[in-house]
This record gives C-alpha cells, structure tokens and sequence, in this order.
C-alpha cells in the first residue's frame, strides 16, 4: 500500500496501523514522490491526501486517471467538500475517509478496494489471454485456407499441430484466469459507492437526524387520534428514512 500525505505524523501512523494488520507499506510525502512510486512498483492500493503538495486540485487522481493506472485509489481530507467528493465518484475513486481514521471502520474497506483492484487486473488479464487465444485461431485459419504444393505438407501439418497445442495452453490459462476473477468477486462486493451524505457529515445532519425522530414519535402517538393513511405512510416513510441513515 502507498501511503501519500505531507502530514509526517498521519501518514506514519497510518502506515504502522496497516502493518499491525499484516500490509507493507511505503510513505510519500506530495503527490510528485506518489507519481514515482507507483511507475517504479505495483502497488495494489493508494490512500492519499487531497491538500498536499502537487495535489491541491486533484492532479495526480487526473494523472493517473489519464494514463489508465488500475491501482486502486482512496482519498482521504480533513476538510471535506462536496465538488471534491463529486470529482473524486468521476475519477473512479473507490472510497473517501474524513480524518481523523476510525481504523477498525475503514479496515474492511481498505480490504475490499484492494480485493477490487485484483478482480480488475484479473479480468484485464484474463482480456489479453482471451485476446491472444483469438490471434492464435485466427493464423490457425490463415494455415488451413493457404494452398500449397505437397512438398510443404509436413511442414504445414507440424504448424496446425504447433497452433493447436497453443490454442489449448491458451484456453486453459483463460479459464483459470476467469476463475480467480469469479473468486473475487464473490469475496468483494464491487458494486459498492461512496454515500456523499454519510461521507461529508454535514454539521446539522444530527438536528436533521432529532427532528424526524421527534416527527415519528408524535406520528406514533398520535396515530389512534388522528387515523390518517397518509399520515401513517408519512410516518413509514420518515422510519425507512432513518434506517438508511443508520
């Protein structure tokens, strides 16, 4: 894991939080030193900061972003805003923390953005096998429409044998390749999205949070008083409110 942030004292407790948990773990300090480190070794997640230096406005999310990097990518910030949030769901983030860390919180989160980084180089590779067994097949074709003299028989037959035996190396690679793609995802849910709400916790979320209990239980109290059923769907609505929120 990489972990980017010019604050020495977050980016090291971090980074020795995830190493207790069994991950190795390198730190940088601005979004130059990240650059690097990701082009000279494969991490398999970054968690880095928004306001450090060479990423004020997200420059290395839209750098790798350019260049297609299939790392996977967390932000984490200690002033959350709504247009960074929203950039960072358009440039594939996979999640976004508000410090300071809740780390048993964001621990299985950490788990699952790595386990989606897998799936998706799995499937990539699992792409170029598919991809190189096409090829394969395709000259096979070209060797058995070509016409020759006699003379070239052996040979040709010797390369259909050669094709063959490549096609079928190839297809085997395929499936084992689709089968460690259909073990990720049953172990990940990748379908998951950052909840801006919940992410950003806006400063009168709580108030929010009293008025529609205090609305329910008046509902409640009141509900044999005033026998309404859009009262009572009202009432429905605001309790399915409150358990989304949870």
């Amino acid at each position: 894991i990489l972990i980017a942030d010019d604050d020495v004292t977050f980016r090291e407790t971090v980074a020795d939080f995830l190493r207790r948990a069994g991950y190795l773990c390198t730190g940088v300090g601005d979004a130059e030193a990240a650059a690097t480190a990701l082009a000279a070794h494969p991490y398999e997640l970054l968690i880095t900061d928004i306001n450090m230096p060479g990423n004020e406005n997200l420059e290395l999310l839209h750098k790798l972003h350019r260049g297609q990097t299939t790392v996977p990518v967390i932000l984490v910030t200690g002033y959350p805003t709504v247009p960074t949030a929203v950039e960072a769901l358009r440039l594939s983030v996979v999640d976004y923390f508000i410090k300071p860390l809740d780390f048993p919180t964001v621990l299985p989160k950490i788990r699952h953005a790595i386990d989606k980084g897998r799936l998706l180089r799995s499937l990539q590779e699992s792409r170029r096998e598919a991809s190189a067994w096409i090829g394969t097949m395709e000259r096979l074709e070209q060797v058995l429409l070509a016409a020759g003299p006699l003379a070239a028989e052996k040979k040709e037959a010797w390369s259909i044998d050669r094709s063959l035996g490549q096609m079928a190396t190839q297809l085997l690679q395929l499936m084992i390749n689709f089968k460690a793609a259909v073990n990720l995802a049953n172990k990940s849910q990748v379908g998951e999205a950052i909840d801006l709400c919940t992410t950003l916790r806006c400063p009168r979320l709580t108030q929010y949070e009293e008025a529609v209990k205090a609305t329910v239980d008046v509902l409640e109290r009141t509900k044999y008083a005033f026998k309404s059923k859009d009262l009572g769907l009202l009432r429905k609505q605001l309790e399915d409110l409150l358990s989304a929120n949870r």
